[in-house]
């Protein structure tokens, strides 16, 4: 029976280590997010290609009096 406890005390703390992000990740992770709060300046870097139609809905114009 004492095996079976050591058993588990030694696998437990092993599989939850698995799931553990590294310091490194994270820290890439945050270096290349986009933020998006309104005063945010981003530069973005590189060739980008964009293509499609992009719809602008147009807002009523005022009434003319």
């Amino acid at each position: 029976m004492r095996g079976i406890v050591v058993f588990f005390c030694l696998l437990l703390p092993t599989t939850t280590l698995g799931g553990v992000a590294s310091t490194n990740y994270v820290n890439g992770a945050i270096e290349t997010c986009v933020g998006i709060s309104e005063s945010t300046n981003q530069t973005l870097a590189g060739t980008y290609n964009v293509s499609g139609t992009m719809t602008v809905p147009t807002p009523p114009l005022p009434a003319v009096e």
